[in-house]
């Protein structure tokens, strides 16, 4: 198959990670990818069978006009990661978008207005659209579930050559020998940072024989 993928930017983001490790392995399969964007700033691995197109018009302007205005006639699927991209992909090329669905794009969004403006964006793209759908979570497709039905979760995997437990000195060393939780986090309201804090005063509550550290970046 060949397939576009279309976003303003692929930057060291884990969204960004999720999209390029897809693109990675379809492109190892055989697929012709394509990757059409407006900046790429990444230190993340690409594939060199993956092609690189440059949006034509730059800036975000730039990325919403061409999305709006382009037939992407050569491609089997298109594939956006926002909403907005998504309907706007439509226009011209109705039947052929796959929306990967990461977040729930509401909660970028503290005003109320903007929120029900991305809900009805939601309505258009699954109800006129019928644009097809990808959800990283069961709890996002029930979200999403909301708005439409062509849903299919495919939950993000953990590479565990990258990520597994090894034994710290240093931390033993802070332990003074007793158990530790560690909590690393983004200190923003949508990744759930002030649930965590509250969950752990309560688990601190119950066990006070724990020790807590908490390790955030951020504004919030």
């Amino acid at each position: 198959m060949k397939i576009l993928i279309y976003r303003h930017s692929i930057y060291n983001r884990g969204g960004d990670r999720m999209i390029l490790v897809y693109a990675n392995h379809l492109a190892g399969l055989g697929h012709e990818i394509h990757i059409m964007t407006n900046r790429i700033e990444t230190n993340l691995p690409i594939s060199p069978k993956i092609k690189l197109l440059q949006i034509p018009l730059p800036t975000k302007l730039g990325t919403i006009l061409t999305a709006a205005t382009s037939n992407f006639g050569l491609y089997d699927v298109i594939i956006a990661d926002i909403v907005v991209l998504a309907n706007l992909l439509s226009f011209r090329n109705k039947g052929k978008i796959l929306y990967f669905a990461q977040d729930y794009d509401p909660s970028y969004y503290r005003r109320e207005i903007m929120r029900k403006f991305i809900e009805m964006l939601f309505r258009l793209a699954f109800r006129v659209f019928r644009v097809k759908t990808i959800a990283v979570s069961e709890n996002l497709a029930r979200k999403l579930g909301r708005f439409g039905d062509d849903i299919t979760v495919i939950p993000n995997g953990v590479n565990l050559n990258e990520f597994y437990p090894e034994p710290s000195d240093e931390l033993k060393s802070l332990a003074d020998g007793r158990k530790i939780v560690l909590l690393f986090s983004r200190r923003d309201f949508r990744k759930g940072f002030d649930i965590a804090v509250r969950v752990l005063k309560k688990l601190h509550a119950v066990h006070p024989e724990l020790k807590l550290f908490v390790f955030s970046v951020g504004d919030g």
